[in-house]
């Protein structure tokens, strides 16, 4: 009786297994042709300059302000015109915050700095005790707290030579 019960539960276990084998290898597969179908990217030239990488939080802020720019052109053009005031004051706005937002990421990476050189300090700092100095007293321990009775330790007492 218990040889059959085994036998089911390990039958149904290969089983379940095999499928799922087999479901992740047609999803592979499907993967994989729609990634044939996708249109190949053209080779870079390597000659050319390297081209300087622009901070992901001014990319996201310029790209906030393209959106406002947008959206604001798309509301005048459904609605009643906004005066070019409002539309000066929000560009202006949108553009203090652009600026204000990269002179924190400049003192942010600032301080990054200052935090690494303090770390390094702090990391290469060393107490030295002079012991033969005549300034030099150990601190007074009374003699009760050194003193330990024979059976307490971890392991059992020495025995004697």
């Amino acid at each position: 009786m218990k040889n059959a019960t085994i036998q089911g539960v390990c039958c149904l276990a290969l089983t379940l297994m095999t499928g799922a084998v087999a479901a992740h290898w047609q999803m592979v597969r499907k993967t994989m042709e729609l990634a044939s179908q996708l249109p190949r990217p053209q080779a870079v030239n390597s000659s050319a300059a390297p081209i300087a990488q622009e901070d992901p939080a001014v990319k996201a802020a310029r790209q906030i302000l393209a959106e406002a720019k947008a959206a604001s052109t798309s509301a005048t053009s459904r609605t009643e015109p906004i005066s070019t005031a409002s539309n000066a004051a929000q560009d202006a706005r949108i553009e203090r915050l652009i600026s204000s937002c990269e002179t924190l990421m400049a003192q942010n990476a600032e301080l990054k700095n200052q935090v690494a050189e303090t770390n390094r300090d702090l990391m290469a700092l060393q107490f030295q005790v002079d012991s033969h100095s005549e300034s030099f007293r150990p601190l007074k321990i009374p003699e009760e707290s050194t003193a330990r009775p024979a059976g307490t330790g971890v392991l059992p007492p020495r025995e004697a030579p």
